[in-house]
């Protein structure tokens, strides 16, 4: 990893750790060019996450609850869904408050909430939480099971990314797409990130 971030442009490339871990790595580490990047932490891996999509999405179309031991469901359900929506953690039995709180921030954009791992990894109880956060009740929302993964077709426009304008442009309005948008031509368009917030690593 060091050898990654020295092959890199501080001026052409931002940099984002996410954990207590990934920021004591970077802020103890000399690295040949001098970086300042945003640091995303929190006491528990659900502040993590729920900070992490608050920094990172503005007004995402969909959204992944995770539990928070297995790490085999939030592999896949993180890689299936990187460029829909955040991926936030949660306790198996009942919905996270920082979940919770997140995907109601979030309930006027989100329309899908995915799990992956079966009814195992989320209970009744954790579904009805999540179609209350993101509805004014549960009752108006449903659950569609998606069993090896084939999601039925009546769905299917729930979890298909509308295609980018030709030539490029601005990612759909409410998915920012890292790496994409009109850009300047000094490097990826990160216009939806705020300033660096002050961490610096030399």
């Amino acid at each position: 990893m060091k050898s990654y971030i020295n092959a890199l442009n501080p001026k052409t490339t931002n940099l984002v750790t996410v954990g207590y871990n990934a920021d004591q790595a970077v802020r103890h580490t000399a690295f040949t060019k001098s970086w300042s990047y945003w640091a995303i932490g929190g006491k528990a891996h659900e502040d993590v996450a729920a900070n992490l999509a608050r920094f990172w999405w503005a007004a995402p179309n969909s959204a992944v609850v995770e539990d928070t031991w297995t790490w085999q469901n939030a592999a896949a359900g993180g890689a299936a869904t990187a460029t829909y929506g955040p991926t936030l953690w949660s306790t198996e039995g009942t919905l996270s408050p920082q979940a919770s709180t997140c995907l109601s921030q979030e309930a006027a954009s989100v329309s899908v909430v995915e799990a992956f791992g079966g009814n195992s990894s989320c209970l009744p109880a954790n579904r009805t939480a999540i179609g209350d956060a993101i509805a004014a009740s549960g009752a108006w929302t449903s659950t569609i099971r998606a069993a090896g993964g084939d999601v039925p077709a009546a769905t299917a426009r729930g979890v298909k990314a509308p295609a980018l304008p030709a030539g490029g442009g601005e990612a759909p309005a409410g998915r920012p797409l890292p790496g994409t948008g009109t850009g300047t031509g000094a490097g990826p368009d990160r216009t939806h990130l705020p300033a660096p917030d002050g961490h610096t690593a030399r």
